[in-house]
């Protein structure tokens, strides 16, 4: 029977090296694995079926702990920061306040977006979409609120020219 250029070779100790260990006892003989699922060699994600003797088709998903959906304190958490900072974005302001707290105000609405973004397995989903659109609204109101700064200066700057 053919080897077919070294593939059976490959494959025997392919699967040889999926077997789980064993250890050896006092008496130098092999113990044997006992039934149970371990880690599948071939996807690190699912475990496989050791039946005692051989590997079965029966595969499960490994747990992976801590990706289990929040408490409702991390969600309303993430929720009051995305307000906190969308409120503090749309205050007034003026010539001599500055935009300096509505920046701030941004930054934070952004921290609690991009936070629910990173921690989206642990965070629900509607906190996902609503910590987006506060940062959203709070970049678009300084912005804007930056551009009629701008426009204001400028006006004075054109009235001090003239005089």
């Amino acid at each position: 029977m053919s080897d077919w250029g070294g593939w059976s070779a490959w494959a025997e100790k392919r699967w040889d090296e999926r077997k789980p260990t064993v250890a050896a006892d006092e008496t130098h003989e092999v113990a044997q694995t006992a039934p149970g699922w371990y880690a599948d060699n071939e996807r690190a994600d699912r475990l496989r079926y050791w039946d005692g003797a051989a590997w079965t088709e029966h595969t499960a998903p490994v747990a992976t702990p801590g990706l289990v959906k929040p408490s409702a304190a991390g969600n309303l958490a993430l929720l009051a920061a995305a307000v906190v900072g969308l409120v503090m974005a749309m205050q007034s302001t003026s010539l001599l306040n500055g935009t300096t707290n509505l920046w701030i105000g941004a930054v934070i609405a952004s921290a609690a977006g991009i936070a629910a973004w990173v921690l989206r397995p642990r965070v629900s989903d509607a906190v996902v979409v609503l910590t987006t659109i506060a940062a959203v609204l709070a970049l678009a109101s300084v912005l804007y609120a930056e551009h009629q700064m701008n426009e204001k200066r400028d006006e004075i700057s054109h009235l001090l020219d003239d005089y």
